[in-house]
């Protein structure tokens, strides 16, 4: 699947098929490790020669960039439940519309990302680009993915504040449970 692809579908959908990819690659991994240590048992006067960073230089990129996109996605995931959010109360009305907003920012951010990543990705591609294949260079993808980050980071932050203000309004309600 291309990496456009999954950066456009849903962010639950994303984190389960990224899931299965990191087990059955791991797996595949520990197999190989696995596989290797019986070897050096059964025939140590014959031992496998390959380097590990040679064999596994690109499979090790490629999951590099799938624990991002998990990253990523699982954010996604979190923050879409802010879209249900209504707290009540006093202050409920302002609070709900604060959360409604960083939620709003976000989605926009990720939105971003998306057509940033959909333009820049390899069409066809049977992978996940890489970051400095989409942005043109190492340095363009760090600051992208550091936008990125920031966006989350920040978001987290305000809601932070947001629930904060909401918590001893809250509290006492939690009390009687």
């Amino acid at each position: 699947m291309p990496g456009s692809d999954l950066i456009q579908m849903e962010p639950g959908e994303a984190v389960d098929k990224l899931r299965l990819t990191l087990r059955v690659l791991g797996t595949f991994k520990n197999y190989y490790f696995e596989y290797r240590a019986l070897s050096m048992q059964d025939t140590p006067e014959n031992p496998w020669k390959f380097q590990n960073s040679s064999l596994f230089a690109r499979l090790d990129s490629f999951l590099e960039r799938c624990h991002d996109m998990m990253d990523l996605m699982s954010t996604c995931v979190q923050f879409n439940r802010l879209e249900r959010v209504e707290i009540g109360g006093t202050k409920g009305k302002v609070l709900t519309n604060g959360v409604k907003a960083i939620h709003q920012d976000f989605t926009t951010a990720v939105e971003k990302f998306q057509q940033v990543w959909g333009a820049g990705a390899h069409s066809g591609s049977a992978q996940l680009p890489l970051l400095s294949d989409v942005w043109g260079s190492q340095k363009d993808a760090l600051v992208c993915c550091s936008h990125a980050a920031e966006s989350s980071e920040c978001a987290d932050r305000r809601l932070h504040a947001t629930l904060t203000r909401c918590a001893p309004v809250v509290r006492p309600c939690l009390l009687y449970r």
